[in-house]
């Protein structure tokens, strides 16, 4: 094994991937930290520029939970996104 294989073992062990679902059906998928916060997925959708999207909320299905300003500084392991998650982003 060499040294970029073992980097991306040990990097894999932080790393999760978040499917973000919109209202228009179009899908994003995006690969954070599990020690960012739930602030970083805001911050991804903001800076999409997507057209049609102010304030939201991102709902997770199993188990149904909501995410939004009360969660912000929670990291997404923490809030159990970790290892993989699909959200669904809900207008408000």
């Amino acid at each position: 094994m060499n040294l970029c294989e073992l980097e991306y073992i040990c990097l894999s062990n932080f790393l999760l991937q978040i499917l973000i679902r919109f209202p228009n059906g179009e899908r994003r998928e995006h690969t954070f930290l599990c020690t960012d916060k739930i602030q970083s997925i805001f911050s991804y959708i903001d800076s999409l520029g997507l057209s049609g999207i102010g304030n939201y909320r991102l709902i997770s299905n199993f188990p149904r939970r909501v995410y939004g300003v009360d969660q912000m500084r929670m990291t997404l392991k923490d809030v159990g996104l970790y290892p993989k998650a699909s959200l669904f982003l809900e207008p408000l």
